[in-house]
């Protein structure tokens, strides 16, 4: 009876501790994944906007907005707990 007890005291506490973790590492990435999610969405839009003129290989044009969809995929989806790795490196001089 103690040890199931004990056992639920401490999924509250590491429930505690994960919830803590994505809030800390939510706020820490907040601006990285905007501008990120920013540049992906102008991108993919630009696309759509060249298919609807239907100018050059189409096939090409359906493979980059494929791209960038699995992109924005990433973006909205990376978990929380864990540190971003960005698209979009800083470029070292």
């Amino acid at each position: 009876m103690f040890l199931l007890l004990q056992n639920e005291g401490t999924r509250r506490i590491d429930a505690t501790k994960q919830k803590e973790l994505e809030i800390k590492m939510s706020k820490k990435y907040k601006r990285v994944k905007l501008f990120e999610r920013v540049k992906v969405e102008r991108q993919l839009k630009q696309v759509m906007k060249k298919i609807g003129e239907e100018d050059g290989d189409m096939k090409k044009m359906l493979e980059q907005r494929a791209f960038h969809q699995k992109n924005l995929f990433y973006i909205k989806n990376f978990p929380r707990d864990r540190a971003y790795v960005s698209l979009f490196p800083a470029k070292v001089i």
